[in-house]
């Protein structure tokens, strides 16, 4: 809004009707590469860690480290994806790129997700998403997409770029606070299958009272003209 009115768009024709994130529909995914990964991960745990910075990566793989499972590792730039696989090899952790066609098999601990444009399978596959950009001060990222998919939300301190609704899922209790590899070991090794589906849940109602804001900013241009 400070930008407009640095322009002279003066605060009468302004008008704040939400972010228009939260109207889009879920992120798009193929069925059948789904059915073959839910086939290749039945049994196990499965979590991701969704568009990570430097700085991140090393406290997300020594936190998987400690309670095992399945990590999906997402980074935002999957140019560092070298780089990430040699941090989680050095832990002692199994790798496999999805970029290079490894297979994911059972004795995959890091499924290093270096592609873009299937963030889709990956919140649908995860229990819990860590959402990156977040423990580093870089401002957050977008909840919306993993909040609609189903994955229960973790995030860091640093949410400033969607402050608004990161308040009103905490508060609702769809989305919770790490700070660190212990704070993230803990949330991630107490959030049984009841405490899933009710943040879930409350993610889904938080979506709801917000939406909307695509359809105001359509009225919103229609009486102008």
């Amino acid at each position: 809004m400070a930008a407009l009115e640095a322009v002279g768009v003066t605060g009468a024709h302004v008008v704040l009707t939400g972010s228009l994130k939260q109207d889009r529909p879920p992120l798009s995914f193929d069925a059948s590469e789904l059915d073959k990964l839910r086939t290749a991960t039945k049994g196990r745990r499965v979590w991701c860690a969704a568009s990570t910075h430097p700085g991140e990566d090393e406290v997300v793989i020594n936190a998987h480290r400690a309670i095992g499972g399945l990590l999906i590792l997402v980074p935002r730039h999957i140019e560092r994806a070298q780089s990430i696989a040699e941090i989680a090899e050095a832990a002692g952790l199994a790798v496999a790129r999805r970029s290079l066609g490894e297979p994911l098999t059972a004795k995959t601990d890091v499924y290093l997700a270096d592609t873009m444009g299937e963030l889709g399978l990956w919140y649908r596959l995860a229990d819990v998403a860590f959402i990156g950009g977040s423990l580093q001060p870089v401002g957050g990222h977008n909840p919306y997409e993993a909040a609609q998919l189903d994955a229960a939300i973790l995030h860091g301190p640093h949410v400033g770029n969607f402050a608004q609704v990161y308040a009103a899922l905490s508060q609702a209790g769809a989305a919770r606070e790490v700070t660190d590899q212990e704070t993230l070991c803990t949330q991630l090794r107490e959030l049984d299958a009841v405490e899933l589906a009710a943040m879930t849940q409350a993610a889904h109602a938080v979506l709801s009272d917000h939406s909307g804001a695509t359809d105001a900013a359509r009225d919103a241009v229609l009486e102008l003209l």
